[in-house]
Protein backbone atom coordinates (compact mmCIF):
# COMPACT_ATOMS: atom_id res chain seq x y z
CA UNK A 1 0.00 0.00 0.00
CA UNK A 2 2.86 2.60 0.87
CA UNK A 3 3.64 2.40 -3.17
CA UNK A 4 0.29 2.64 -4.41
CA UNK A 5 -0.05 6.44 -3.37
CA UNK A 6 2.88 7.40 -4.85
CA UNK A 7 2.02 4.73 -8.37
CA UNK A 8 -1.30 6.87 -8.64
CA UNK A 9 0.02 10.28 -8.44
CA UNK A 10 2.61 9.09 -10.55
CA UNK A 11 -0.07 8.04 -13.23
CA UNK A 12 -2.45 10.67 -12.71
CA UNK A 13 0.04 13.27 -13.49
CA UNK A 14 1.78 11.78 -16.67
CA UNK A 15 -1.61 11.32 -17.82
CA UNK A 16 -2.84 14.98 -17.33
CA UNK A 17 0.53 16.11 -18.75
CA UNK A 18 0.36 14.32 -21.80
CA UNK A 19 -3.48 15.82 -22.15
CA UNK A 20 -1.97 19.53 -21.74
CA UNK A 21 1.07 18.53 -24.19
CA UNK A 22 -0.79 16.19 -26.71
CA UNK A 23 -4.12 17.59 -26.73
CA UNK A 24 -4.22 19.82 -29.02
CA UNK A 25 -2.20 17.57 -31.90
CA UNK A 26 -5.21 14.88 -30.65
CA UNK A 27 -7.76 16.95 -31.90
CA UNK A 28 -6.32 17.57 -34.95
CA UNK A 29 -4.86 14.19 -36.18
CA UNK A 30 -7.52 12.53 -34.36
CA UNK A 31 -10.65 14.42 -33.80
CA UNK A 32 -12.25 15.28 -30.58
CA UNK A 33 -13.03 11.10 -30.05
CA UNK A 34 -9.35 10.91 -29.40
CA UNK A 35 -9.62 13.92 -26.86
CA UNK A 36 -12.45 11.98 -25.06
CA UNK A 37 -9.84 9.28 -24.66
CA UNK A 38 -7.47 11.19 -22.76
CA UNK A 39 -9.96 12.40 -20.77
CA UNK A 40 -11.06 9.44 -19.85
CA UNK A 41 -7.47 8.07 -18.69
CA UNK A 42 -7.30 11.24 -16.55
CA UNK A 43 -10.55 10.36 -15.20
CA UNK A 44 -9.57 7.19 -14.26
CA UNK A 45 -5.86 7.95 -12.92
CA UNK A 46 -8.45 10.42 -10.51
CA UNK A 47 -10.36 7.44 -9.35
CA UNK A 48 -7.63 5.24 -8.47
CA UNK A 49 -5.53 8.22 -7.15
CA UNK A 50 -8.35 9.08 -4.39
CA UNK A 51 -9.48 5.23 -3.96
CA UNK A 52 -5.88 4.40 -2.90
CA UNK A 53 -6.06 7.78 -0.98
CA UNK A 54 -9.50 6.79 0.96
CA UNK A 55 -7.88 3.23 1.52
CA UNK A 56 -4.85 4.57 3.47
CA UNK A 57 -7.19 7.03 5.41
CA UNK A 58 -9.71 4.12 6.31
CA UNK A 59 -6.59 2.13 7.42
CA UNK A 60 -5.15 4.64 9.65
CA UNK A 61 -8.76 5.51 11.06
CA UNK A 62 -9.75 1.85 11.36
CA UNK A 63 -6.05 0.98 13.33
CA UNK A 64 -6.40 4.02 16.00
CA UNK A 65 -9.53 3.42 16.37
CA UNK A 66 -8.61 -0.41 17.04
CA UNK A 67 -5.88 0.90 19.63
CA UNK A 68 -8.65 3.51 21.46
CA UNK A 69 -11.02 0.51 21.76
CA UNK A 70 -8.36 -1.59 23.40
CA UNK A 71 -7.34 1.40 25.73
CA UNK A 72 -11.04 2.02 26.73
CA UNK A 73 -12.17 -1.98 27.07
CA UNK A 74 -9.32 -2.31 29.18
CA UNK A 75 -9.87 0.92 31.21
CA UNK A 76 -13.92 -0.22 31.31
CA UNK A 77 -13.17 -3.96 32.40
CA UNK A 78 -10.65 -2.46 35.01
CA UNK A 79 -13.39 -0.19 36.03
CA UNK A 80 -16.46 -2.85 35.75
CA UNK A 81 -13.75 -5.36 38.09
CA UNK A 82 -13.71 -2.78 41.09
CA UNK A 83 -17.21 -2.02 40.50
CA UNK A 84 -19.04 -5.22 40.58
CA UNK A 85 -20.96 -4.19 38.14
CA UNK A 86 -22.56 -7.06 35.93
CA UNK A 87 -23.74 -4.69 33.37
CA UNK A 88 -23.48 -5.78 29.42
CA UNK A 89 -23.04 -4.80 26.40
CA UNK A 90 -24.51 -5.50 22.79
CA UNK A 91 -20.64 -6.00 21.92
CA UNK A 92 -18.05 -7.65 22.89
CA UNK A 93 -14.18 -7.01 22.62
CA UNK A 94 -11.58 -9.25 23.57
CA UNK A 95 -8.03 -8.47 23.92
CA UNK A 96 -4.92 -9.74 24.50
CA UNK A 97 -5.20 -9.63 28.46
CA UNK A 98 -8.89 -10.89 28.53
CA UNK A 99 -7.13 -14.22 26.82
CA UNK A 100 -4.24 -14.31 29.74
CA UNK A 101 -6.72 -14.06 32.05
CA UNK A 102 -8.94 -16.98 30.75
CA UNK A 103 -6.21 -18.83 30.26
CA UNK A 104 -5.08 -18.38 34.14
CA UNK A 105 -8.65 -18.57 35.15
CA UNK A 106 -8.22 -22.23 33.57
CA UNK A 107 -5.04 -23.28 34.98
CA UNK A 108 -6.62 -22.17 39.50
CA UNK A 109 -9.79 -24.27 38.13
CA UNK A 110 -7.39 -27.46 37.13
CA UNK A 111 -5.35 -26.83 40.21
CA UNK A 112 -8.75 -26.90 42.81
CA UNK A 113 -9.55 -29.81 40.74
CA UNK A 114 -6.51 -31.36 41.41
CA UNK A 115 -6.38 -30.56 45.09
CA UNK A 116 -9.97 -31.25 45.78
CA UNK A 117 -8.48 -35.46 44.07
CA UNK A 118 -5.44 -35.04 46.11
CA UNK A 119 -7.16 -35.75 49.84
CA UNK A 120 -9.34 -38.72 48.50
CA UNK A 121 -6.95 -40.41 47.09
CA UNK A 122 -4.90 -40.73 50.58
Amino acid sequence: MSRAVPLSTSLLVGVCVFAWLAGPVLEARFGVEALLVVYAAVSAGTAATAYVLVRKIDVRLTSSSDSTSRRTSRAGSDQTASDGDDETSGTVTVSLDNLEDLDVEREVRQLKAERSEGPDED
